[in-house]
C-alpha cells in the first residue's frame, strides 16, 4: 500500500523568494543556478523597489543580497551546497 501523505507532500509547491539587485554578480549567478535547475522562484528587486528593500531589512536585519528564502528557510549569499540540499538538487 502506498502512503498517500508522502506522495502528496512530494508534489507540494515550494515557496522560494529571492531578494536581489540587477547588477549583483552573486544574485545573477543564483538566478542562473535556479533557472538551470528548473526551479520556479519569485524575484524581488531591492535596488529600485523601496517596499522590497524595507521587507528585506525587516526579515534579515540588513539589505545584503542575495537573500533567498526556501520554504521559510533563509539563506544569505549564494550558498550552492545548502541551497541544493534544501531543493533536493544532486
Amino acid at each position: 500500500m502506498i502512503n498517500s501523505k508522502k506522495i502528496e507532500n512530494s508534489h507540494r509547491a515550494r515557496e522560494i523568494i529571492l531578494y536581489s539587485m540587477p547588477e549583483c554578480p552573486p544574485c545573477n549567478a543564483l538566478k542562473a543556478f535556479l533557472k538551470e535547475n528548473k526551479i520556479t522562484f519569485k524575484n524581488l528587486d531591492v535596488e529600485f523597489n523601496l517596499e522590497n528593500r524595507e521587507k528585506l531589512k525587516e526579515l534579515s536585519g540588513s539589505t545584503k543580497v542575495p537573500y533567498i528564502i526556501i520554504d521559510g528557510e533563509p539563506i544569505l549569499g549564494f550558498q550552492e551546497g545548502r541551497i541544493s540540499e534544501l531543493l533536493g538538487i544532486k
